[in-house]
């Protein structure tokens, strides 16, 4: 998934190195086979090989990647399309992709944008019981919610041993069950929406869920001073040009909080806020203003804060 991950631990009584060794086993290889069925840099994984067939062909998918698609499907639904797991065209397009190379990036002209906009739909893609079908020239990518699923299927590794007090984390995405290493809930901090560094701007108190943030200032470039931000909104085909700089959404599984929380980033501080109010979704808004950043959260989310 070309990040780290991070898992806590936290027992009543000392556990040998082996076995520590051995549960970190098993959560490395649950990581190692999401990222093998769903990752774009790998030629091998599903996505890939689905992405490299024709319009009208199919392949034969995991339960794992089935649960994943529909689940992504059932968000474009939801969100009227602002979470679109065929964005990659427009993604590898603007210069953010699995093989883009910033420093050789040119933004490209209307009419790259036009014909390539035309290969964007989740509704070109059908699951068909263990098969994923091409229904047109589409490509799929899962980056936007295969790093929470990678989160819950980890978290889900350790319950089975019976372990009840972890932090699991990926790449920012993370999950929490139990308490820490102090008998209190977990503190996870929001981060300040800066590129220069790692500051926390808040701190939200959880157990027993799942944290995800989206924003614009980790991956993007300049360009005549102009900021592209690796967020594609999928009804302007552009890279989001509003003030909201990171969006953090709190679910029961990371793999929602994770989709959640890029749909809502394409929407942006007003609409975005208008849907999770609508459809209770916990989340939080940091947005630029002429001062510095401003924020504002739906009233779940302010129960948890700090």
């Amino acid at each position: 998934m070309g990040t780290t991950y991070n898992v806590s631990l936290v027992f009543s009584d000392p556990k040998s190195s082996t076995y520590i060794d051995g549960v970190h086993q098993k959560v490395k290889s649950s990581l190692i086979l999401t990222d093998s069925l769903m990752s774009t840099y790998k030629d091998s994984s599903e996505i890939s090989r689905f992405n490299h067939i024709n319009a009208g062909e199919e392949i034969a998918i995991s339960e794992s990647t089935l649960e994943v698609l529909t689940f992504a499907k059932n968000i474009f639904d939801l969100t009227d399309g602002f979470f679109d797991v065929s964005v990659g065209p427009l993604v590898d397009l603007w210069g953010f992709g699995a093989k883009s190379k910033m420093d050789m990036f040119k933004k490209p002209s209307s009419g790259e944008l036009e014909f390539t906009s035309k290969l964007v739909s989740s509704n070109f893609f059908k699951l068909k019981g263990g098969s994923l079908q091409k229904l047109s020239n589409v490509n799929v990518d899962l980056s936007a919610i295969a790093k929470g699923y990678a989160v819950d299927q980890a978290a889900s590794v350790l319950m089975s041993d019976d372990i009840s007090n972890f932090l699991v984390e990926v790449g920012g995405e993370v999950s929490v069950q139990g308490h820490n290493s102090r008998g209190k809930q977990w503190s996870l901090g929001i981060e300040l929406p800066d590129a220069l560094g790692r500051k926390a701007h808040s701190i939200v108190t959880l157990t027993n869920s799942s944290l995800a943030t989206s924003g614009d200032y980790r991956n993007f470039y300049m360009d005549n001073g102009i900021k592209y931000s690796h967020t594609i909104n999928p009804k302007t085909f552009r890279p989001v040009t509003h003030h909201l700089a990171s969006v953090s959404v709190i679910s029961d599984t990371c793999m929602e909080a994770d989709a959640l929380a890029t749909a809502l980033m394409a929407m942006g501080e007003d609409l975005g806020y208008l849907f999770a109010v609508k459809h209770n979704v916990v989340a939080y808004f940091i947005y630029r203003t002429a001062d510095g950043y401003a924020s504002k959260s739906t009233s779940g989310f302010d129960k948890l804060l700090n």
